[in-house]
């Protein structure tokens, strides 16, 4: 099964106070975050996560992170993803790495969904005049986040395709969510 996420910012201590983490610490949050994870995801799953997967790390730490997460994971790099994402090792931990990705899902009857994935909103996304939809991060649960919800609102009422749904962990329960569970969400 496929999963997506993003923002887990593994390490970042600043992050607790901004998004009103349940975790005191970033040690908690790290392992918090793992076991939340790996309640959801079989070592057979795939999990898109959609940028910011760490901070900076210490030497190792990636790698001890990274195999304790079942599933296999491809990784939409994000804005902080080029402070910790050195080496073999942590590289070989993924499938993919990749800026931008474009997905066909299947769906019940045969047909497929298309399904942007990006760290970042895009509105005028790939398929959007075709009823694909693009999941997205970077603005957390923010006031960015009413904003991108905002321009939404006003591309579809002009008649401009545009469904867009935020893949941040804290909408979530701070674990990989799927498709399904993310469209009903909403924007």
């Amino acid at each position: 099964m496929d999963y997506f996420i993003s923002d887990l910012h593994f390490g970042h201590q600043n992050l607790l106070a901004f998004d009103n983490r349940p975790f005191s610490n970033a040690d908690e949050m790290t392992v918090g975050l793992i076991e939340r994870w790996n309640v959801r995801i079989t070592p057979r799953d795939t999990v898109y996560v959609l940028g910011d997967m760490m901070w900076s790390m210490k030497p190792g730490q990636p790698e001890s992170i990274l195999a304790q997460l079942h599933g296999h994971i491809v990784l939409v790099r994000g804005n902080h993803d080029d402070r910790w994402l050195h080496g073999d090792a942590v590289k070989g931990r993924f499938l993919r790495i990749v800026d931008y990705l474009d997905l066909k899902v299947p769906q019940p009857g045969g047909t497929k969904l298309y399904v942007a994935l990006s760290h970042y909103p895009i509105p005028f996304y790939n398929h959007a005049h075709h009823g694909g939809i693009m999941l997205y991060g970077h603005v957390h649960a923010t006031s960015e986040y009413e904003e991108v919800k905002r321009i939404q609102t006003d591309l579809n009422a002009r008649g401009i395709p545009c469904r867009m749904y935020n893949a941040f962990c804290g909408l979530y329960g701070w674990a990989p969510a799927t498709l399904d569970e993310i469209i009903a969400h909403g924007a």
